[in-house]
């Protein structure tokens, strides 16, 4: 995850070409490492350097806000989502569930697999 931010931000120091499969893979890189800040990060930089999120990117977010228990996070990320006008998938519907689970919010969860169903 160290290095994929570091590359997404040295090419928008240098205002080389992003697309948003280079973000995404920051930000499912952060994800994976668990870095749920370092996730919102790469967002805001995508939204700086006008590359457009899309649910690949929420979805990786709110896992990796899941992953480290931040789950104020990861259901402000699903509102972003929703607001955003982008359609919640499998993925990101189950580690919104997870989030939710850990959170203590059986209620939400189960509101979200009713949306699923």
């Amino acid at each position: 995850w160290i290095k994929a931010l570091r590359f997404l931000t040295m090419s928008a120091q240098c205002q080389a070409a992003l697309d948003a499969i280079t973000a995404n893979a920051a930000t499912s890189a952060c994800e994976k490492g668990s870095r749920w800040a370092t996730a919102l990060q790469a967002i805001r930089m995508m939204t700086h350097s006008n590359i457009t999120s899309d649910d690949i990117t929420y979805t990786a977010a709110i896992r990796a806000c899941g992953k480290s228990d931040a789950w104020e996070r990861a259901l402000l990320l699903s509102c972003v989502m929703v607001d955003r006008g982008l359609e919640s998938n499998i993925i990101s519907v189950t580690s919104m569930m997870g989030a939710s689970e850990g959170a203590g919010w059986w209620g939400t969860a189960l509101r979200l697999v009713g949306e699923m169903v």
